[in-house]
């Protein structure tokens, strides 16, 4: 499950790269990668809720998505 999601962080940040090569100065990709972390941080709490088993990891993982999110968020508000 770990490689799943860190091909998925990769998948995010070339799109993000190449979105913002593309038509650089808009905060917009910014936004949407802020916004792809924060659902990815929610689900991860509902999983924590539901399965005690991977509760510590999943917790561990919606705390790291919310830090990227804010990142993203602070990066996006310098454009």
């Amino acid at each position: 499950m770990a490689r799943v999601l860190g091909v998925r962080h990769l998948v995010q940040a070339g799109l993000t790269a190449a979105t913002l090569r593309a038509g650089p100065g808009s905060p917009v990709p910014l936004g949407l990668g802020a916004g792809v972390d924060v659902l990815h941080a929610s689900t991860m709490v509902g999983l924590a809720l539901v399965d005690r088993a991977v509760r510590r990891v999943a917790l561990a993982d919606a705390g790291l998505e919310l830090a990227l999110a804010a990142a993203g968020v602070l990066t996006a508000t310098q454009y």
